[in-house]
């Protein structure tokens, strides 16, 4: 039998999120002869509460073929994220990888582990989506699968040889600019945006300059306001109330409701939920 990949899930203080998360996953056809690994986030003030509930109900977790759970003592989004999956691609070569507000399908499991054997040996391949943005698919297009240029964190495959290869230092970012690869990508992405002006051509560089230096997922405005049942708020707007709160944002070149940004779930959640 092909060795599965373990299921690493960052946890933080949504212990209603986390309940759903966990009943999705072992609803998964996988779920039993799955390692599931969960790294609980230490709380920032005030979260004390939430945080016991999430590890309390963590305590309770069974129909996977083991479960390990790690408790970090200090807070931090990023090492608690970022140490998990490094310790489980230095242990086992590939994982899966997901947050505790993600249901997923009972197939969810054997997608991944099979597009992750599959696609292993395929260098083009940098890692595997459980999540598709809302674009159109032409009628025609019968693939399974289709590929994309942007990483997508919803829910993902990873490799080792693949995660090796991040710069997260940005190191490298002036010999990235010089890559013609990478100029003749940026010329494809204007060609495809039907740019027509320097202006137009401008912004959208500066668009994914600031892109960049913000974390690989994003938000939609009008997935957010649909998950939340509000209005869908105009996307300006909304950047302007995450800078109040003084926080990095910055809008995406691909969807035009997108937005990254260094604010955490929890403050876009209150954000939105505050809006009339």
């Amino acid at each position: 039998m092909k060795q599965l990949a373990p299921i690493g899930l960052s946890v933080y203080s949504r212990v209603e999120h986390l309940k759903k998360n966990v009943a999705a996953l072992k609803n998964n056809f996988l779920a039993p002869e799955s390692e599931l690994y969960i790294f609980s986030d230490a709380p920032k003030p005030g979260d004390e509460k939430k945080v016991y509930k999430v590890r309390e109900f963590l305590k309770t977790i069974n129909g996977f073929k083991n479960v390990t759970i790690f408790e970090r003592k200090t807070n931090s989004r990023v090492k608690n994220n970022r140490d998990g999956i490094k310790f489980l691609l230095e242990k086992y070569g590939k994982i899966i990888f997901l947050e505790e507000d993600i249901v997923t399908s009972p197939k969810f499991l054997t997608f991944m582990n099979d597009a992750l054997d599959f696609y292993k040996d395929d260098n083009r391949i940098f890692s595997i989506s459980g999540y598709s943005p809302p674009i159109k698919i032409p009628k025609n297009y019968t693939k399974d699968i289709y590929l994309s240029y942007r990483f997508s964190a919803w829910g993902f495959g990873l490799w080792k040889n693949r995660y090796d290869m991040i710069d997260f230092n940005l190191d490298g970012i002036d010999d990235f600019f010089r890559n013609k690869q990478v100029l003749r990508k940026i010329i494809q992405i204007l060609s495809n945006k039907k740019v027509q002006t320097e202006k137009q051509i401008s912004s959208l560089l500066n668009i994914l300059e600031q892109e960049s230096i913000m974390p690989a997922f994003y938000y939609s405005t009008n997935i957010l306001s649909k998950y939340l049942k509000k209005n869908p708020p105009r996307l300006d707007y909304v950047i302007g109330l995450i800078q109040k709160k003084g926080f990095f944002v910055t809008k995406t070149h691909f969807d035009p409701t997108g937005f990254k940004t260094n604010a955490s779930k929890e403050v876009i959640e209150e954000i939105f939920l505050n809006l009339i």
